[in-house]
This record gives structure tokens, sequence and C-alpha cells, in this order.
């Protein structure tokens, strides 16, 4: 979900010109938002002290892609 995200925010940019003609790093405050999404994302799923009350749990090495 928060890869769809991402890919939606960099697709979002602009409705004419082509992510490789505006750039992946012209945005520096949308990078700094999906560095943040990303990290919050890790931690919800990594810190147990969040899993009982969030309903989440960490997934082992083996099932990342």
């Amino acid at each position: 979900m928060v890869t769809g995200q991402i890919g939606t925010a960099f697709a979002a940019r602009t409705e004419y010109a082509s992510l490789r003609s505006i750039g992946v790093l012209s945005n520096p405050l949308l990078l700094w938002g999906i560095a943040f999404e990303t990290a919050l994302t890790a931690v919800i799923i990594y810190l147990p002290p969040l899993h009982t009350p969030l309903g989440t749990a960490s997934l082992p090495p083996p099932c990342w892609p």
C-alpha cells in the first residue's frame, strides 16, 4: 500500500511532463514526505509496543520481497 502511494505521488506531480523530464530530485519536500512515510511504516510494523494497540506484527525476513 505504501509503495502504491509513493508511485502515485510521483505520478501526480504533473499532468503533461514525464518523471524523467522533471527529475526525481526536483521536489525535496516530496522526498522528505516519502522518507517520513517509509520510516513511520517501519516503526508501526516493527516496534513491539505498537503491535497490540495497532494490531500489527513484524514480518520475518523470508517474507520480505
